[in-house]
């Protein structure tokens, strides 16, 4: 008994040799499935042979109909079924009937769908991906979801309980349909929650979730993280963490999202088609127990809203901080029970370090703060900008006995904040200071241009410049009361900087000033045409910009780029607001001197032949070289000219710059055919020998034979009067026989 016990430990911790198999429209069930060679055919039968740890590789190609896993992994050994290589695998969902997902997983652990694509998914209810019970371990990474048409559609829903669901990378865009949600998480167990959930780095354009959201959790949801997801063109809601809706659990005690963070996400274009509008890119309903930080929102219904709509219920200890929210339509940042008690109630929720830029673009009047039905919340350290109207806060249903305190604020609308509006317990007020002195509210706020980088740019440049009055004037206990570990501000940098937290998304970090340089060199050698730019970065803006000669002279003032520029160095003093100076110098330089030289010169070998040639070379300049010899009507790359007649030539070479130089080249006159008594060819045309009938004057000279391009073929001494020459190796062809000082005579080889 001993040794069987023994034996069966060893079987409980031993490995498991996992496999990898392939799956191919062009395969075969019968097959193997253990190569690309011998595939199995499809998915769903590759599912159901797959053992823990199992790898399943999926070949291009469409594969058509439902897929359901029935078994799952196990601990450290994962069923994978992903994508072969880089294969373009689509999963097509056009011939599933209503109620039914495309890939349906219910009670599995340990599963991951990797580099798959889902789409056709057309009917009512139907999920694409369907984690339906308690599923733990699940990982969809890397897929996409596209092109579907379905009424109670989701990307991928997951119904029930779990733990350690990453939904990662994935793509979903163009799903059409009421309620086509891309993820939904509805916790639905009335005694586990779902737990560790994960949805990051996601992207989800042109989606129709109304009256849904893009991106839920709901009901009994105990730790999630929502992060660096994008999400545009979005219908309704773009993300929204909910509790209390009856449908989801019956168990008030567990029935909300909790313990969670939405960060670093991007919504444009939250907008909803009922209602009248009023949907926000991010939004807690019912949640408790959440972090909303460094969220970028524009564009949609409402920018950012803490709220609660169902009866009975309480949104509480939410943190929304280092958000930007900007150039929404109707409000920027809002929280509150909208008709309480009607609807549910906002308590113990703090509003710190966001940046809330020329929201209410429709002039609605609910402006950049939005406060309905809230008890005990603390809006402070925020940046609140109006340029588009006067509309500054609206906190109609607030008044004392709601103990919500508003502090450390930056208010600034450059019309003046004496012309802003504020609607406050139900009286309407215009004027800042008239607002704090009815409200007691803002004692320790501020009114100064925040001093943004770029608040005109179509995407505004929301970081503090040196000098702003928002640095270092947030609440001087906040670093006691508000700061954590893992607060930071938009650029990830650490809350608090200097001696106290700024005002708004930005910490400000103050730099050495330094000069940035943007100048132009000169281009052809001796053209003035460089362009001297240079402006200062950190220290204290503004600037104080000068220049001048290296060699001496007064200091130039400098406010925009100068043109015409020699090449030269140039002195360059740049002094801040805070009396920093700062010198350099900045060279313009210019192209090296761009030459051509002739190296070469062929003449016709007979006048009219127009078999000239003329090489020429070239250095310096830049870039590479074009060449012409007609004043610049054609150019070409080669530096040689052939086919030309006699003359004289201007070659012009430019370069990469269009600098040009030229050179002037002669093509001489060709030897000019003509008889002569002197001496004869005979015969003409001849086959293998030609004989020369010379004069006793030219005995001694010598003959030179050339063919029609120029080359010389043959050459001998006359040495009688009549002298054999062997022309059998020539080619067949014109020919021209030459002696120094006489006429060319011309002769054919047959």
């Amino acid at each position: 008994m001993k040794n069987l016990f023994i034996a069966f430990v060893i079987c409980l911790h031993a490995p498991i040799f996992a496999a990898t198999y392939y799956v191919s429209p062009a395969g075969n069930n019968a097959n193997t499935g253990i190569s690309t060679a011998f595939p199995w055919k499809t998915i769903s039968f590759a599912l159901n042979m797959a053992n823990d740890g199992d790898i399943i590789n999926v070949m291009a190609g469409t594969y058509i109909g439902k897929i359901t896993w029935n078994d799952g992994g196990s601990a450290g050994n994962y069923i994978t079924l992903q994508n072969f290589n880089d294969d373009v695998v689509i999963l097509d969902g056009s011939t599933i009937g209503n109620n039914q997902a495309l890939m349906y997983i219910e009670n599995k652990d340990y599963i991951k769908v990797d580099g798959l694509k889902f789409t056709n998914h057309n009917g009512a209810y139907q999920p694409i991906i369907n984690l339906y019970g308690n599923n733990n371990h699940i990982e969809i990474t890397n897929c996409e979801f596209y092109n579907t048409d379905c009424n109670e559609s989701y990307a991928i829903l997951c119904e029930g309980r779990g733990d350690d669901i990453k939904i990662v990378n994935n793509n979903m865009h163009d799903l059409i349909g009421d309620n086509a949600v891309g993820i939904l998480f509805v916790g639905s167990n009335t005694t586990i929650a779902f737990t560790n959930i994960l949805i990051s780095g996601n992207t989800i354009t042109n989606i129709d979730p109304a009256p849904s959201e893009g991106i839920a959790v709901n009901g009994n949801v105990d730790g999630f993280e929502i992060s660096n997801n994008i999400l545009n063109d979005i219908n309704n809601i773009g993300i929204v963490m909910i509790g209390g809706e009856d449908w989801v659990n019956n168990n008030d005690s567990v029935n909300f999202a909790r313990n969670g963070v939405c960060k670093n996400n991007s919504v444009t274009g939250a907008k909803s088609i009922y209602g009248g509008g009023f949907a926000g890119g991010v939004y807690v309903d019912g949640g408790k127990s959440i972090i909303v930080e460094n969220n970028i929102i524009t564009g949609s219904d409402v920018g950012l809203e803490i709220g609660c709509e169902n009866t009975g219920f309480i949104t509480e200890d939410i943190t929304v901080r280092n958000n930007i929210i900007y150039k929404n339509e109707k409000a920027g940042l809002g929280f509150g029970g909208y008709d309480f008690p009607s609807t549910g109630q906002v308590e113990n929720c703090y509003f710190t370090g966001n940046t809330v830029f020329d929201n209410d673009i429709l002039d609605t009047g609910f402006g950049q703060l939005w406060i309905q039905y809230a008890l005990n919340c603390v809006v402070e350290n925020n940046v609140f900008y109006t340029s588009t109207n006067d509309w500054m806060v609206n906190a109609e249903t607030i008044n004392a006995t709601y103990n919500n305190v508003l502090d450390y604020n930056d208010y600034y609308y450059p019309a003046g904040l004496s012309n802003a509006k504020f609607f406050f317990d139900y009286n309407y007020i215009v004027g800042y200071e008239n607002y704090k002195a009815a409200t007691g509210e803002d004692l320790h706020s501020i009114t100064d241009n925040p001093m943004f980088v770029d608040a005109l740019a179509a995407v505004p440049n929301l970081h503090l410049q040196n000098g702003s009055p928002c640095i270092d004037a947030g609440n001087v206990t906040y670093d006691d009361a508000g700061l954590d570990a893992e607060d930071f501000d938009m650029d990830a940098t650490a809350r608090i900087s200097g001696i106290g937290i700024d005002m708004g998304a930005d910490e400000f970090i103050a730099l050495p000033l330094t000069w940035l340089v943007s100048s132009t060199n000169a281009t052809c050698y001796t053209a003035c045409n460089g362009i001297l730019s240079f402006n200062g970065i950190n220290g204290c803006a503004p600037y104080t910009l000068e220049y001048k000669n290296l060699g001496g002279g007064t200091w130039i003032s400098y406010t925009s780029p100068i043109t015409g520029v020699c090449a030269s160095t140039y002195k360059i003093r740049i002094t801040d607001a805070c009396a920093t100076v700062v010198m350099g110098n900045v060279v313009i330089s210019q192209d090296p001197e761009l030459n051509i030289s002739v190296t070469s010169i062929t003449n016709e070998t007979i006048g009219g032949a127009s078999n000239g040639k003329i090489t020429v070379n070239s250095s310096g300049g830049f870039g590479s070289k074009l060449y012409s010899k007609n004043g610049g009507i054609t150019w070409q790359t080669s530096k040689k000219f052939n086919g030309l007649s006699a003359g004289t030539y201007t070659i012009t070479v430019k370069d990469a710059h269009n600098c040009m130089d030229t050179v002037s080249a002669t093509v001489g006159i060709g030897l000019k055919l003509g008889t002569s008594l002197s001496f004869q060819l005979l015969p003409n045309p001849a086959n293998a020998f030609l004989i020369i009938e010379a004069d006793e004057t030219l005995i001694g000279n010598k003959l030179y034979i050339y063919n029609t391009i120029g080359e010389c073929v043959e050459m001998q001494f006359l040495l009688e009067s009549n002298n054999q020459v062997d022309i059998v190796k020539l080619l067949p062809g014109t020919y021209f026989a030459v002696v120094a000082g006489y006429p060319v005579q011309q002769f054919v080889k047959q």
